[in-house]
């Protein structure tokens, strides 16, 4: 049996399909773009970070958050490396 996605589903798939769309990006550009609250989108990060989709920067990424220097958020699939054939 399938649930219903909840208000949580979606944010975490807004933050996803900006990150996706986007990245690198910071949280306060993640928080501009998808116009939800901070907690609200460290919370998604951090879901999204725990299934394996986003992954933490680099201290060389140019995006810095100034909150978190040498912070930035991209997707997971831009970071991995080519695969070999």
């Amino acid at each position: 049996m399938t649930s219903n996605p909840t208000s949580r589903d979606y944010n975490k798939a807004s933050v996803l399909d900006v990150v996706l769309t986007r990245a690198p990006l910071t949280r306060n550009e993640l928080i501009e773009l998808t116009g939800l609250s901070k907690a609200t989108v460290s919370r998604a990060v951090e879901e999204l970070r725990a299934d394996g989709f986003v992954i933490d920067g680099g201290v060389d990424e140019i995006w810095t958050c100034p909150a978190r220097p040498g912070t930035s958020w991209a997707s997971a699939s831009a970071r991995r490396p080519p695969a070999s054939s």
